[in-house]
């Protein structure tokens, strides 16, 4: 019984630990996912000499995705029209991906929200601003997603990537 008993004392200690390690991982997950993206994108932009875009979507997964809306997904495709909006007549979609966890939220500021766009140099079209994207979770399920916990990806407009971990300023952008 003595021993159950410190078992028991030993695994409540234990999980809120592991619950914590699982929401860091999700968080570091899809800042590497996005950040993997735009990897892949600046080699893509080079390797075919073309603008290649980086946007959120909120239907990434049908057969003709759109950018914008409340973004579940994001969708990276060479540019054939020269617009931030993926078309299936026009342009290449590359490659595709979804938020890994509904308590997750990416929030992208102005420079991002719109698209990056990815020139052939690995440069960005961003008027010289930074992209950022927030990705930050609900941790203490309060309604608000937490800057303590949150980490940020930043695309300067040469193209270098920079991981910012938490905290951060902000989760939700304007």
């Amino acid at each position: 019984m003595v021993t159950l008993a410190i078992a028991a004392i030993l695994l409540s200690l234990a999980v809120p630990s592991f619950q914590t390690m699982i929401a860091n991982n999700r968080i570091t997950s899809q800042l590497n996912e996005l950040v993997t993206a735009v990897n892949y994108g600046r080699s893509e932009a080079a390797k075919s000499n073309t603008t290649v875009i980086l946007c959120g979507s909120a239907n990434p997964t049908v057969a003709a995705p759109v950018c914008g809306g409340t973004a579940i997904g994001w969708l990276l495709f060479t540019s054939g029209d020269g617009n931030n909006s993926f078309d299936v007549a026009t342009d290449t979609l590359i490659r595709v991906g979804t938020f890994i966890h509904p308590s997750i939220q990416v929030s992208a500021n102005p420079a991002l929200a719109d698209g990056l766009v990815i020139n052939a140099n690995g440069s960005t079209n961003e008027d010289g601003n930074i992209a950022i994207a927030a990705i930050c979770d609900d941790r203490d399920n309060d309604g608000t997603f937490d800057v303590a916990f949150g980490k940020e990806l930043r695309v300067a407009p040469s193209g270098h990537i920079q991981a910012v971990s938490s905290p951060i300023a902000i989760c939700t952008f304007p």
